[in-house]
């Protein structure tokens, strides 16, 4: 039948392609190739929320639009971003990078240092602080102007997989120990029992491999910084002016 001969003869001519062809050496080029539909990187970051729920994505970007300008410096030094709530992870593109291909795990953030104690504020403690927590970005510029500093600030990278670090301990050599406090300024919502950001405790996965009554958090709101802003106007309602108004201040200068 012409249906039998015409599967035989089929299958009689794939047994005789000859696959060492594609062990071939590979086509090669003298320099790079311009692909003209290649992505401008310089302005490109590729993102992820941290949420389950939907986003609506004409939303977002009509806002991250408004809120980011054509500034992309603008975007990396003021992150974390975050669109009703859902804290926003990003990477900026590089040459070469394939989009998909990009885990996307980690997020700059400025972190306080607290507690430090005389003789430690320095540059290299800082410097010390921020690849305990995370990688090393930038330091405050303003961090040793003055000497009635609270606290010392630097912008760390880290990795949003592993928990938030809580505390360093110092310590001279032969000398006395003591922490230093670290609290995380505008940080995404993380989890108090296992300290990593994207859920809260209630859906910690711990709660589903341990009895309930065992379990404890370690982490809690107390690692989150005030905003810098809010702490100027915590006294306001204790500040009176010459007409004894609650909560307004007067000063004047002479030249």
């Amino acid at each position: 039948m012409a249906s039998d001969y015409g599967t035989e003869d089929l299958e009689g001519s794939l047994s005789i392609i000859p696959l060492e062809e594609e062990e071939e050496p590979a086509v090669q080029y003298d320099r790079p190739l311009v692909d003209d539909t290649e992505v401008d990187t310089w302005w490109s970051i590729v993102g992820r929320f941290l949420t389950d729920n939907p986003i609506d994505f004409m939303a977002m970007q009509n806002l991250m639009a408004v809120l980011w300008k054509p500034d992309i410096q603008r975007v990396i030094d003021r992150s974390p971003w975050t669109f009703k709530n859902a804290p926003l992870i990003f990477e900026r593109l590089k040459t070469g990078d394939v989009q998909r291909a990009l885990r996307l795990h980690h997020l700059e953030i400025w972190v306080q240092l607290h507690d430090i104690r005389a003789g430690f504020k320095t540059e290299g403690v800082v410097l010390d602080a921020a690849n305990y927590i995370g990688s090393f970005v930038k330091t405050d510029e303003n961090n040793f102007n003055g000497v009635w500093r609270e606290y010392l600030r630097v912008r760390v990278r880290f990795d949003i997989e592993k928990p938030l670090k809580r505390r360093m301990k110092l310590q001279l050599t032969g000398g006395e120990w003591f922490w230093i406090n670290f609290r995380y300024e505008f940080v995404p919502t993380f989890c108090f029992i296992c300290g990593v950001i994207g859920h809260t405790d209630q859906y910690c996965s711990r709660l589903f491999i341990q009895p309930i009554a065992s379990i404890v958090k370690p982490y809690g709101s107390f690692m989150k910084a005030v905003p810098r802003r809010t702490q100027y106007a915590m006294g306001a309602k204790w500040l009176r002016s010459a007409s004894g108004g609650a909560g307004q201040f007067g000063a004047t200068a002479s030249g």
